[in-house]
C-alpha cells in the first residue's frame, strides 16, 4: 500500500517588474499517492502578462516542500 500526501497546497505569487509581488493565491491539493501527479487551477485576476511567477508546494505545516519559478 502506498503512502498518501494529505493537506498540501499550491501557492502562486504573481510579480511585475523588479519581481514586486502583486497577487498571491493558494489552492488545496487533492490527496495523492507519493510519486503520482495531479492538476489544479490557479487563476490570477491580473489581465497583463506577469514578469515572474513563483510557485511553491506547501507542506501541511506551511513550509515549502518544492519551489519553481516561471518567466515568460
Amino acid at each position: 500500500m502506498s503512502s498518501l500526501l494529505r493537506g498540501y497546497k499550491l501557492r502562486g505569487i504573481f510579480c511585475r517588474e523588479a519581481r514586486i509581488p502583486i497577487e498571491r493565491h493558494e489552492v488545496e491539493l487533492p490527496e495523492i499517492a507519493v510519486g503520482s501527479e495531479t492538476r489544479v487551477d490557479l487563476i490570477f485576476n491580473q489581465s497583463d502578462v506577469p514578469f515572474h511567477v513563483k510557485f511553491d508546494i506547501l507542506r501541511p505545516a506551511g513550509f515549502s516542500a518544492y519551489s519553481s519559478n516561471w518567466e515568460p
